[in-house]
């Protein structure tokens, strides 16, 4: 059986809440990173995560290799991590100047807030190539937003620890009093991504990933996105270009999360068990993936919520009370590339970036959105 690809986007950091789902269906997971080669013990990666890493069923890809320059990157991000209130407002928001949305007739040059930072550490714009610009450019918004996410990951589990607290405090005052508090609510004041700020990072990972010097050594069977945004913005760029809507392809249930006293070991072992269970559904789902434009409506039947085979065999293994449900909801993209579709709808600034490559196959393209 032909393996399963999937990469992620605009995501650079593994995550057991994406990898956990996906690893189920998928051979495997593919990361873009903005630095070659980088460790794994500097990602702040949990237990499962760093062992679905080890066993290659997640896998790392630099679309721009550093090479030389790849030390002198690395001091500067950890330049940017040392002096975060100095970019306090860039880490809030991502509002890199000359990476945003520019303003009419204005380019992102030499002025911008990046060029600085890098004017700053040694690294001149030298290159008269306006393309080695915006991929330095994209690798520091991708390291930015991954000190992003990091700080509110330490802002939610510290908030996690508050309310634990709180709830404890209360609780203590209503055993005491036999009174009702109305100040009993979770403390909600982690912050979530602006449209802007998410418009920064997928522009980066599409600019990262598709004007980069290397390509995927195997083309993912598809694209999957944590964000509905991505996939709605992918859609109505699509609708323009052709006049047609995308096609739905699928919406497949998958187990979102280990049970809580499961150990790695255990979490492979149930995997391996699910996907031996599963042998003739991967091999259709295989098909279906391969050639979406041939999907069949009892093809994609096999694959549903409810009464399904694929439902059933689910529940047997990933008991939904245990493990709950994520969806995997699947679109297709007929006769288009993916560099077309995603520097369309992500980076369309740059007109002379999306002249058509010589020989670029237009074959469609599957995106995912992981919800």
């Amino acid at each position: 059986m032909k393996k399963l690809t999937v990469c992620i986007f605009p995501d650079t950091v593994p995550r057991d809440g994406v990898l956990f789902p996906l690893v189920q269906v998928f051979d495997r997971v593919v990361y873009c990173q903005a630095v070659e080669n980088m460790e794994i013990g500097s990602m702040h990666l949990d237990a499962m995560s760093r062992e679905l890493i080890r066993r290659q069923l997640c896998i790392f890809f630099a679309p721009a290799p550093l090479g030389e320059n790849r030390e002198r990157f690395l001091a500067l991000v950890s330049d940017l991590r040392s002096r975060r209130d100095d970019y306090a407002s860039q880490l809030g928001a991502l509002s890199l100047a000359g990476l945003g949305q520019p303003l009419p007739g204005q380019k992102e040059t030499g002025s911008s807030i990046i060029a600085s930072l890098l004017r700053g550490s040694g690294i001149e714009e030298k290159s008269a190539r306006e393309r080695e610009l915006l991929l330095w450019q994209a690798r520091l918004v991708l390291q930015l937003a991954e000190i992003y996410d990091e700080e509110q990951a330490r802002l939610e589990q510290e908030m996690e620890k508050i309310s634990a607290l709180q709830d404890g405090l209360f609780a203590e005052l209503r055993e005491e009093t036999g009174e009702e508090f109305a100040l009993t609510k979770k403390l909600h004041a982690i912050s979530t991504l602006t449209d802007s700020q998410l418009a920064l990072r997928l522009k980066a990972w599409t600019r990262l990933l598709f004007l980069g010097t290397e390509d995927l050594p195997e083309p993912p069977h598809l694209f999957v996105t944590t964000g509905r945004d991505g996939l709605d913005r992918l859609e109505e760029q699509f609708e323009k270009l052709t006049g047609q809507p995308p096609r739905p392809l699928l919406r497949l249930p998958l187990p979102a999360r280990p049970t809580a006293v499961e150990a790695v070991e255990d979490i492979i072992a149930r995997r391996e068990s699910f996907r031996g269970k599963a042998g003739d559904l991967l091999t259709g789902l295989t098909g279906l993936l391969a050639d979406p434009a041939e999907a069949t409506g009892d093809g994609q039947a096999r694959f549903a919520a409810g009464d399904a085979p694929w439902a059933g065999l689910l529940e047997e293994v990933f008991p939904a009370a245990a493990s709950g449900r994520r969806h995997l909801t699947l679109v297709h993209f007929p006769a288009i590339s993916a560099r077309q579709l995603f520097m369309e709808a992500f980076a369309r600034d740059r007109e002379a970036l999306q002249a058509e490559v010589h020989g670029e196959t237009k074959n469609g393209v599957l995106v995912g959105y992981l919800a």
